[in-house]
Protein backbone atom coordinates (compact mmCIF):
# COMPACT_ATOMS: atom_id res chain seq x y z
CA UNK A 1 0.00 0.00 0.00
CA UNK A 2 1.54 2.88 -0.86
CA UNK A 3 1.77 5.90 2.00
CA UNK A 4 1.07 9.55 1.54
CA UNK A 5 4.06 12.08 2.29
CA UNK A 6 2.28 14.51 3.96
CA UNK A 7 0.83 12.07 6.90
CA UNK A 8 0.00 13.96 10.00
CA UNK A 9 0.56 12.70 13.46
CA UNK A 10 0.75 13.00 17.05
CA UNK A 11 -1.17 16.60 18.16
CA UNK A 12 -0.84 17.42 14.43
CA UNK A 13 -4.31 15.67 14.64
CA UNK A 14 -6.39 17.95 16.28
CA UNK A 15 -5.35 20.59 13.66
CA UNK A 16 -6.42 18.47 10.95
CA UNK A 17 -9.67 16.77 12.40
CA UNK A 18 -10.60 20.59 12.86
CA UNK A 19 -9.63 21.16 8.94
CA UNK A 20 -11.98 18.17 7.84
CA UNK A 21 -15.03 18.99 9.81
CA UNK A 22 -14.82 22.84 8.25
CA UNK A 23 -14.47 21.40 5.08
CA UNK A 24 -17.48 18.98 5.72
CA UNK A 25 -19.64 22.11 7.11
CA UNK A 26 -18.82 23.93 3.32
CA UNK A 27 -19.48 20.73 1.37
CA UNK A 28 -23.14 20.11 3.78
CA UNK A 29 -25.08 23.11 4.07
CA UNK A 30 -28.15 21.13 4.63
CA UNK A 31 -26.68 18.01 6.61
CA UNK A 32 -24.02 16.21 8.85
CA UNK A 33 -22.61 12.92 8.46
CA UNK A 34 -20.60 10.49 10.44
CA UNK A 35 -20.53 6.92 9.63
CA UNK A 36 -18.97 3.87 11.01
CA UNK A 37 -18.40 0.54 9.56
CA UNK A 38 -16.41 -2.90 10.27
CA UNK A 39 -16.48 -6.51 10.41
CA UNK A 40 -15.84 -9.72 12.51
CA UNK A 41 -15.54 -13.11 11.52
CA UNK A 42 -17.35 -16.13 13.35
CA UNK A 43 -15.28 -19.34 13.75
CA UNK A 44 -17.59 -21.21 11.75
CA UNK A 45 -16.85 -18.69 9.03
CA UNK A 46 -19.61 -16.18 8.65
CA UNK A 47 -18.58 -12.93 7.70
CA UNK A 48 -20.26 -9.88 10.08
CA UNK A 49 -20.30 -6.54 8.24
CA UNK A 50 -21.96 -3.80 10.64
CA UNK A 51 -22.82 0.21 9.94
CA UNK A 52 -24.03 2.96 11.25
CA UNK A 53 -26.24 5.78 9.56
CA UNK A 54 -25.62 9.02 11.01
CA UNK A 55 -27.17 12.34 9.52
CA UNK A 56 -29.13 15.77 10.98
CA UNK A 57 -32.07 14.87 8.55
CA UNK A 58 -34.11 12.11 8.50
CA UNK A 59 -33.19 10.08 5.27
CA UNK A 60 -36.90 8.43 5.95
CA UNK A 61 -35.25 5.26 4.83
CA UNK A 62 -37.15 2.07 3.75
CA UNK A 63 -35.48 -1.57 2.86
CA UNK A 64 -35.56 -1.91 -0.43
CA UNK A 65 -36.00 -5.55 -1.93
CA UNK A 66 -34.75 -5.24 -5.17
CA UNK A 67 -35.69 -8.71 -7.38
CA UNK A 68 -33.79 -10.20 -9.89
CA UNK A 69 -33.55 -9.23 -13.81
CA UNK A 70 -34.97 -5.51 -12.71
CA UNK A 71 -33.62 -2.32 -14.46
CA UNK A 72 -31.96 0.57 -13.08
CA UNK A 73 -31.36 4.14 -14.96
CA UNK A 74 -28.65 6.09 -13.87
CA UNK A 75 -28.15 9.51 -13.89
CA UNK A 76 -25.77 11.26 -15.82
CA UNK A 77 -24.64 15.27 -15.92
CA UNK A 78 -27.07 17.99 -17.20
CA UNK A 79 -30.49 15.55 -16.79
CA UNK A 80 -29.45 13.31 -18.91
CA UNK A 81 -29.66 9.08 -18.49
CA UNK A 82 -26.93 7.67 -17.22
CA UNK A 83 -25.93 4.13 -17.08
CA UNK A 84 -28.80 1.64 -17.41
CA UNK A 85 -28.18 -1.75 -16.97
CA UNK A 86 -30.67 -5.37 -15.38
CA UNK A 87 -29.98 -6.62 -11.86
CA UNK A 88 -28.14 -9.94 -11.99
CA UNK A 89 -28.45 -10.61 -8.35
CA UNK A 90 -31.12 -9.81 -6.00
CA UNK A 91 -30.53 -7.22 -3.25
CA UNK A 92 -31.50 -5.57 -0.17
CA UNK A 93 -30.68 -2.57 1.81
CA UNK A 94 -31.75 0.67 3.19
CA UNK A 95 -32.36 3.24 0.49
CA UNK A 96 -32.45 7.27 1.23
CA UNK A 97 -35.45 9.72 0.59
CA UNK A 98 -37.86 7.10 -1.20
CA UNK A 99 -35.34 6.70 -4.29
CA UNK A 100 -34.66 2.91 -4.42
CA UNK A 101 -31.10 4.12 -6.76
CA UNK A 102 -30.07 5.13 -3.27
CA UNK A 103 -29.19 1.96 -1.23
CA UNK A 104 -26.83 3.42 1.19
CA UNK A 105 -25.93 -0.25 2.75
CA UNK A 106 -26.91 -3.59 1.87
CA UNK A 107 -26.18 -7.43 0.31
CA UNK A 108 -27.22 -9.24 -2.12
CA UNK A 109 -27.88 -13.28 -2.83
CA UNK A 110 -24.23 -13.83 -3.02
CA UNK A 111 -23.06 -12.53 0.33
CA UNK A 112 -21.98 -8.99 -1.58
CA UNK A 113 -22.33 -6.24 0.99
CA UNK A 114 -21.49 -2.16 0.54
CA UNK A 115 -22.21 0.48 2.73
CA UNK A 116 -21.74 4.30 1.60
CA UNK A 117 -19.78 6.59 3.45
CA UNK A 118 -19.59 10.40 3.62
CA UNK A 119 -15.71 11.17 2.37
CA UNK A 120 -15.33 15.33 2.55
CA UNK A 121 -12.61 17.43 1.71
CA UNK A 122 -10.86 14.25 -0.09
CA UNK A 123 -13.52 13.53 -2.74
CA UNK A 124 -13.00 14.01 -6.34
CA UNK A 125 -15.82 12.70 -8.94
CA UNK A 126 -14.33 11.94 -12.80
CA UNK A 127 -14.95 14.29 -15.48
CA UNK A 128 -17.35 12.78 -17.94
CA UNK A 129 -17.66 13.40 -21.55
CA UNK A 130 -21.53 13.05 -23.59
CA UNK A 131 -19.83 10.54 -25.06
CA UNK A 132 -19.65 8.06 -21.54
CA UNK A 133 -23.11 9.23 -20.48
CA UNK A 134 -23.76 5.45 -20.81
CA UNK A 135 -21.46 4.37 -17.95
CA UNK A 136 -21.81 6.93 -15.94
CA UNK A 137 -23.63 7.18 -12.46
CA UNK A 138 -24.48 9.14 -9.45
CA UNK A 139 -22.55 8.87 -6.21
CA UNK A 140 -25.27 7.87 -4.58
CA UNK A 141 -26.13 5.06 -7.63
CA UNK A 142 -22.79 3.50 -7.01
CA UNK A 143 -23.16 0.58 -4.57
CA UNK A 144 -27.00 0.17 -6.47
CA UNK A 145 -24.45 -0.97 -9.45
CA UNK A 146 -22.35 -3.40 -7.07
CA UNK A 147 -24.85 -5.04 -5.02
CA UNK A 148 -27.23 -5.98 -9.00
CA UNK A 149 -23.95 -7.45 -10.46
CA UNK A 150 -21.23 -8.50 -8.70
CA UNK A 151 -20.93 -11.58 -5.91
CA UNK A 152 -16.76 -10.68 -4.68
CA UNK A 153 -14.49 -8.39 -4.21
CA UNK A 154 -12.34 -9.50 -7.19
CA UNK A 155 -15.18 -9.37 -9.49
CA UNK A 156 -15.78 -5.43 -8.26
CA UNK A 157 -12.14 -4.92 -8.35
CA UNK A 158 -12.06 -5.95 -12.17
CA UNK A 159 -15.04 -3.96 -13.30
CA UNK A 160 -14.86 -0.69 -11.24
CA UNK A 161 -13.14 1.17 -13.89
CA UNK A 162 -16.20 0.13 -16.28
CA UNK A 163 -17.96 2.90 -14.74
CA UNK A 164 -18.02 7.01 -14.44
CA UNK A 165 -18.52 8.48 -10.86
CA UNK A 166 -19.90 12.67 -11.91
CA UNK A 167 -20.47 14.89 -9.34
CA UNK A 168 -24.13 15.15 -9.42
CA UNK A 169 -26.25 16.48 -6.46
CA UNK A 170 -29.12 14.34 -4.91
CA UNK A 171 -32.20 14.69 -3.93
CA UNK A 172 -31.17 16.36 -1.08
CA UNK A 173 -29.52 19.34 -3.55
CA UNK A 174 -26.02 18.63 -2.90
CA UNK A 175 -23.29 16.60 -4.22
CA UNK A 176 -22.52 13.84 -1.79
CA UNK A 177 -18.63 13.16 -1.32
CA UNK A 178 -18.96 9.63 -0.93
CA UNK A 179 -16.39 7.13 -0.41
CA UNK A 180 -17.60 2.66 -0.58
CA UNK A 181 -16.48 -0.02 1.83
CA UNK A 182 -17.01 -3.83 -0.13
CA UNK A 183 -17.05 -6.79 1.83
CA UNK A 184 -17.90 -10.41 0.58
CA UNK A 185 -18.85 -13.61 2.05
CA UNK A 186 -14.68 -14.58 1.78
CA UNK A 187 -14.14 -12.15 4.14
CA UNK A 188 -12.76 -10.03 1.77
CA UNK A 189 -12.77 -6.17 2.20
CA UNK A 190 -12.12 -3.36 -0.44
CA UNK A 191 -12.34 0.33 -0.08
CA UNK A 192 -13.20 2.51 -3.16
CA UNK A 193 -12.35 6.36 -3.01
CA UNK A 194 -12.43 8.77 -5.60
CA UNK A 195 -9.87 11.39 -5.03
CA UNK A 196 -8.05 14.49 -6.59
CA UNK A 197 -5.10 12.15 -7.80
CA UNK A 198 -7.48 9.50 -9.28
CA UNK A 199 -9.15 6.60 -8.49
CA UNK A 200 -7.57 4.64 -5.21
CA UNK A 201 -8.67 1.21 -4.60
CA UNK A 202 -7.61 -0.07 -1.40
CA UNK A 203 -7.73 -3.71 0.11
CA UNK A 204 -8.72 -3.22 3.74
CA UNK A 205 -7.51 -6.31 6.41
CA UNK A 206 -9.17 -5.16 9.52
CA UNK A 207 -12.25 -4.29 7.51
CA UNK A 208 -13.34 -1.19 9.39
CA UNK A 209 -14.18 3.07 7.83
CA UNK A 210 -15.29 5.72 8.95
CA UNK A 211 -14.95 8.99 7.08
CA UNK A 212 -12.26 11.32 5.90
CA UNK A 213 -9.27 10.84 5.84
CA UNK A 214 -8.59 8.51 3.26
CA UNK A 215 -8.06 4.77 4.54
CA UNK A 216 -4.10 4.71 3.78
CA UNK A 217 -3.92 7.78 6.39
CA UNK A 218 -6.60 5.75 9.21
CA UNK A 219 -4.18 2.42 8.85
CA UNK A 220 -1.14 4.61 9.95
CA UNK A 221 -2.31 6.58 12.01
CA UNK A 222 -3.13 3.11 14.06
CA UNK A 223 0.65 3.18 14.84
CA UNK A 224 0.02 6.21 17.39
CA UNK A 225 -1.84 3.34 19.49
CA UNK A 226 0.05 0.66 19.74
CA UNK A 227 0.51 0.74 23.57
CA UNK A 228 -3.38 -0.31 23.39
CA UNK A 229 -4.11 -3.75 24.87
CA UNK A 230 -7.05 -5.40 25.96
CA UNK A 231 -5.17 -7.17 28.79
CA UNK A 232 -4.68 -5.08 32.01
CA UNK A 233 -1.65 -2.86 32.96
CA UNK A 234 0.20 -4.06 36.19
CA UNK A 235 1.13 -1.74 38.80
CA UNK A 236 3.99 0.84 38.41
CA UNK A 237 6.40 2.11 40.65
CA UNK A 238 7.71 5.66 40.93
CA UNK A 239 10.53 5.87 43.47
CA UNK A 240 8.44 4.47 46.88
CA UNK A 241 5.63 5.03 45.77
CA UNK A 242 3.29 2.22 43.79
CA UNK A 243 0.77 3.33 41.23
CA UNK A 244 -1.90 0.70 40.62
CA UNK A 245 -4.71 1.09 38.24
CA UNK A 246 -7.91 2.22 38.70
CA UNK A 247 -10.22 -0.23 38.08
CA UNK A 248 -10.97 -2.07 34.82
CA UNK A 249 -9.81 -1.76 31.48
CA UNK A 250 -6.29 0.15 32.11
CA UNK A 251 -5.00 -1.73 29.11
CA UNK A 252 -7.12 0.26 26.82
CA UNK A 253 -6.50 3.67 28.88
CA UNK A 254 -6.15 6.44 26.23
CA UNK A 255 -8.50 4.95 23.52
CA UNK A 256 -9.93 7.42 21.72
CA UNK A 257 -13.69 8.73 23.16
CA UNK A 258 -14.71 11.05 21.06
CA UNK A 259 -16.77 11.13 17.87
CA UNK A 260 -14.04 12.33 15.06
CA UNK A 261 -13.62 9.86 12.31
CA UNK A 262 -10.25 8.70 13.22
CA UNK A 263 -11.54 8.63 16.78
CA UNK A 264 -13.99 6.36 15.97
CA UNK A 265 -11.94 4.39 13.43
CA UNK A 266 -9.46 3.80 16.01
CA UNK A 267 -12.00 2.53 18.56
CA UNK A 268 -13.72 0.27 16.74
CA UNK A 269 -10.25 -0.94 15.46
CA UNK A 270 -9.16 -2.18 18.44
CA UNK A 271 -12.53 -2.88 20.33
CA UNK A 272 -13.34 -5.55 17.40
CA UNK A 273 -9.86 -7.23 16.92
CA UNK A 274 -10.31 -7.30 21.11
CA UNK A 275 -13.16 -9.36 21.77
CA UNK A 276 -13.71 -13.10 22.19
CA UNK A 277 -14.16 -15.10 19.01
CA UNK A 278 -17.89 -16.30 18.86
CA UNK A 279 -18.62 -19.43 16.59
CA UNK A 280 -22.37 -19.30 15.59
CA UNK A 281 -23.84 -16.08 12.93
CA UNK A 282 -26.34 -15.66 15.64
CA UNK A 283 -23.52 -14.87 18.43
CA UNK A 284 -21.65 -12.83 15.78
CA UNK A 285 -24.80 -10.60 15.20
CA UNK A 286 -25.60 -10.31 18.77
CA UNK A 287 -21.61 -9.26 19.15
CA UNK A 288 -21.75 -6.66 16.11
CA UNK A 289 -24.93 -4.70 18.14
CA UNK A 290 -22.84 -4.58 21.36
CA UNK A 291 -19.38 -3.57 19.85
CA UNK A 292 -21.53 -0.92 17.71
CA UNK A 293 -23.39 0.48 20.92
CA UNK A 294 -19.57 2.38 21.53
CA UNK A 295 -20.23 4.58 18.75
CA UNK A 296 -23.60 5.49 19.12
CA UNK A 297 -24.94 8.70 18.86
CA UNK A 298 -27.26 10.07 21.18
CA UNK A 299 -29.22 13.28 19.55
CA UNK A 300 -27.47 16.59 20.54
CA UNK A 301 -24.00 14.76 21.56
CA UNK A 302 -22.87 15.78 18.07
CA UNK A 303 -24.06 19.59 16.80
CA UNK A 304 -23.17 21.66 13.86
CA UNK A 305 -24.24 25.54 13.99
CA UNK A 306 -24.50 27.00 10.98
CA UNK A 307 -25.45 31.07 11.67
CA UNK A 308 -28.50 30.56 14.10
CA UNK A 309 -29.38 27.16 13.33
CA UNK A 310 -27.73 24.37 15.40
CA UNK A 311 -27.92 20.47 14.20
CA UNK A 312 -28.21 17.97 15.97
CA UNK A 313 -26.52 14.58 14.11
CA UNK A 314 -27.76 11.16 15.44
CA UNK A 315 -27.40 8.03 14.82
CA UNK A 316 -30.30 6.73 12.60
CA UNK A 317 -30.02 3.32 12.17
CA UNK A 318 -27.75 0.31 12.97
CA UNK A 319 -27.73 -2.40 10.17
CA UNK A 320 -25.68 -5.33 10.72
CA UNK A 321 -25.55 -8.08 8.04
CA UNK A 322 -24.67 -11.94 8.23
CA UNK A 323 -23.02 -12.35 4.43
CA UNK A 324 -23.12 -16.00 4.84
CA UNK A 325 -26.86 -16.15 5.22
CA UNK A 326 -28.10 -13.57 3.51
CA UNK A 327 -30.12 -11.59 6.59
CA UNK A 328 -30.20 -8.12 7.05
CA UNK A 329 -31.12 -7.23 11.04
CA UNK A 330 -31.36 -3.49 12.10
CA UNK A 331 -32.47 -1.38 14.69
CA UNK A 332 -33.75 2.33 14.62
CA UNK A 333 -33.18 5.39 16.63
CA UNK A 334 -36.49 5.61 17.75
CA UNK A 335 -37.09 1.40 18.58
CA UNK A 336 -34.07 -0.69 19.29
CA UNK A 337 -35.70 -4.21 18.82
CA UNK A 338 -33.90 -5.84 16.73
CA UNK A 339 -35.91 -6.94 13.77
CA UNK A 340 -34.19 -9.09 10.83
CA UNK A 341 -34.70 -9.22 6.77
CA UNK A 342 -33.91 -13.14 5.04
CA UNK A 343 -33.56 -13.16 1.85
CA UNK A 344 -34.84 -16.40 2.24
CA UNK A 345 -38.06 -15.58 2.70
CA UNK A 346 -38.25 -12.98 -0.25
CA UNK A 347 -39.75 -12.96 -3.74
CA UNK A 348 -36.57 -12.42 -5.43
CA UNK A 349 -38.18 -12.48 -8.54
CA UNK A 350 -40.56 -10.25 -8.11
CA UNK A 351 -41.82 -7.93 -11.48
CA UNK A 352 -40.85 -4.57 -8.97
CA UNK A 353 -39.47 -3.38 -5.72
CA UNK A 354 -40.64 -3.74 -2.71
CA UNK A 355 -40.28 -1.75 0.51
CA UNK A 356 -40.14 -2.83 4.17
CA UNK A 357 -40.84 0.63 6.49
CA UNK A 358 -37.88 0.89 8.75
CA UNK A 359 -39.44 3.73 11.75
CA UNK A 360 -41.25 1.66 13.90
CA UNK A 361 -42.75 2.58 17.64
CA UNK A 362 -41.31 0.62 19.82
CA UNK A 363 -42.95 -2.63 21.44
CA UNK A 364 -41.56 -2.87 24.84
CA UNK A 365 -42.20 -6.68 26.42
CA UNK A 366 -43.80 -6.48 29.53
CA UNK A 367 -42.63 -9.25 31.65
CA UNK A 368 -44.58 -8.38 35.03
CA UNK A 369 -46.97 -11.14 34.83
CA UNK A 370 -43.54 -13.48 35.06
CA UNK A 371 -42.76 -12.91 38.92
CA UNK A 372 -42.69 -15.51 40.83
Amino acid sequence: MKRKKNLVFGVGLSSFVFLSVFLMCLAFPSGILGCTTFRIKTTDGTVIFTRTMEFSINLHSTIAVVPRNFKFTAHAPNGKRGKTWVTKYAFIGPNAVGENNYIMDGVNEKGLAVGLLLFPGFTKYQEVTPGEYNMTLAPEEVGTWILSRFSTVKEVKANIKKIKVAALKNKLGFVAPLHYAIHDALGNCLVIEYMRDGLKLWDNPIGVMTNSPPLDWQLTNLRNYVNLDPLNVSKKKLGNLNLFPIGQGSGLLGIPGDFTPPSRFVRIAFLSQSVAPVKTAQEGVNLAFHLINNIDIALGTVRQKRGDKVELELTQYVTVYDLKNRKLYYRTYGNHDIRVVDMDKLDLEAPAIKNIPMSQKPNYLDVSNMAR
